[in-house]
This record gives structure tokens, C-alpha cells and sequence, in this order.
């Protein structure tokens, strides 16, 4: 009996885990797009939520991304967003492994910048995203 109770009882605490992060990540998405637009940025593709694979293998954060037509935005459910403007966007590409960790389904969509700067991210529909960085990049 007790080892049900203890399973119930870690069940409940990750759900109460999940709906607070869920509920972060839509915040995150709803001020990134008053912060646009009040900047002035047209949204081209996004806001969705995403994750991004940093530097460190075990780096991981979740937010929502956005591209404009002047950067590509990534607002962090903790932490500063990450802003790339669109003038340093070098390529993006699709990678099924990256920084040590395999994605099923769909691929990471791996932007690079003229500065040497990798970013990893986790979307829906990486093609969409190919396309849309591509169409502005040539």
C-alpha cells in the first residue's frame, strides 16, 4: 500500500510540475507578442513554443520562437530571450542529433551565425522554418 501511495504521490507532484512549466511557456509566448509589436516587428512565422539545445550537452530550455522581419526571437520561460538579427543569420540547416541528443519525428532546426554561434532548436514543422530563414537569407 504504501508504494501506491508513494506512486500517486509523485504522479501528482509532476503533473503540478507540468502545468506550472505549461502555463510559463504561455505567458512567455503572450508578452513575446505584445514586446514585438510594440518594438515594431512584423511576425513572419511563430510564436510557437520551442527548445532550444545550448552549449552544454544538458543545457535545455523551453520558451517560444518567433522570427520577424529583423531577428529571430527566442523568449526563455526563465532568462533572457535570445535575439538573432536577421543581417548575422548564416544558414540553418536540419540535424536529427545534435549537441549529444537525438530527436525522433522531426529534426532540430540548427541556426548558425556569421559570428560562429550555433543554436539548436526543437520546433514543429522544421521545414517551415528552413523555408522561411532561407527565403530571407538569399
Amino acid at each position: 500500500m504504501i508504494y501506491v501511495r508513494i506512486v500517486v504521490g509523485m504522479t501528482v507532484f509532476i503533473a503540478v510540475i507540468w502545468a506550472v512549466v505549461e502555463q510559463r511557456v504561455r505567458r512567455v509566448g503572450r508578452v513575446m507578442r505584445r514586446e514585438l509589436a510594440a518594438a515594431g516587428d512584423r511576425i513572419e512565422l511563430g510564436p510557437v513554443r520551442c527548445s532550444l539545445r545550448g552549449d552544454l550537452p544538458k543545457q535545455f530550455d523551453m520558451g517560444q520562437l518567433a522570427l520577424t522581419d529583423r531577428r529571430l526571437v527566442f523568449y526563455r520561460t526563465v532568462g533572457a530571450p535570445i535575439e538573432i538579427p536577421r543581417a548575422d543569420l548564416a544558414s540553418a540547416r536540419p540535424e536529427k542529433w545534435y549537441r549529444h541528443a537525438r530527436r525522433f519525428g522531426e529534426p532540430h532546426l540548427v541556426v548558425t551565425t556569421h559570428s560562429g554561434m550555433e543554436y539548436g532548436f526543437m520546433v514543429k514543422r522544421t521545414n517551415r522554418w528552413l523555408t522561411a530563414l532561407a527565403s530571407r537569407s538569399s
